[in-house]
């Protein structure tokens, strides 16, 4: 298994990992940081507990500022979050990180 660390930056609405994948492969990630929303604010890779649904972020009725990922240019945007299990894609390509937030 080949393992690579990314450094997610909030203020960017998505980061390149370098990395393709095919479809139905499995990637697993242990996620760890911040996402600092003030002075004495900030939530993990699970994003803010008390989740409300906010239309205008990647994923809706997921948590805010949590970590997310996409594959390709389109709309195949999934929830990763602190989880470690595997997650397999459901399409091949390009994987992106990001942080789920308007």
């Amino acid at each position: 298994m080949r393992e690579r660390t990314i450094a997610v930056e909030a203020a960017r609405p998505w980061t390149d990992t370098g990395i393709e994948l095919r479809r139905d492969q499995e990637v697993r990630f242990r996620a760890s940081g911040k996402v600092r929303w003030g002075p004495s604010r900030s939530d993990g890779p699970g994003g803010e507990s008390g989740n409300h649904y906010n239309a205008g972020r990647p994923l809706p009725d997921r948590p805010a500022a949590s970590l997310i990922g996409r594959l390709g240019d389109g709309d195949d945007v999934f929830f990763i979050g602190s989880d470690q299990g595997p997650i397999r894609a459901r399409d091949g390509g390009r994987l992106d990180l990001g942080v789920n937030d308007d």
